[in-house]
């Protein structure tokens, strides 16, 4: 693994009003099966890399779900992009205002099993 720190650190303005900031402080670089975890108070996220790409996600129904995330995919009005975001469920009502702010809709609760399994798999008994 490399990291590689921004300086200066790189600030961008995003949103669609661009009132909100980003500020890139880092670069990593994996190699194949090393795994970063990013921690955030009593919350974990980890990345992995693969020789064909990432696990960008911990597995949702496992262990995101373990470390107290919902996970949703959004789309944007705007557009017409898809995101995938992470939720702290104490931050709801501001992930709320931020969608609506941002004119994002949530298309699917990828954290909810049981809908993915009824939509994707419906006649699987397993």
């Amino acid at each position: 693994m490399k990291i590689i720190k921004t300086k200066p650190v790189r600030v961008f303005e995003v949103g669609h009003k661009k009132k909100n900031k980003i500020f890139a402080t880092a670069d990593i670089y994996l190699d194949h099966d090393e795994q970063v975890t990013f921690f955030s108070d009593s919350k974990e996220f980890d990345i992995c890399k693969k020789d064909w790409g990432f696990y960008a996600t911990p597995s949702l129904n496992g262990r995101l779900k373990k470390f107290g995330w919902k996970s949703y995919l959004c789309k944007s009005k705007l557009t017409n992009r898809y995101y995938v975001h992470l939720v702290d469920p104490s931050m709801n009502s501001t992930y709320k205002k931020y969608l609506a702010n941002e004119e994002m809709i949530i298309i699917l609760e990828l954290h909810n099993t049981e809908l993915l399994d009824s939509t994707f798999f419906p006649n699987d008994k397993n």
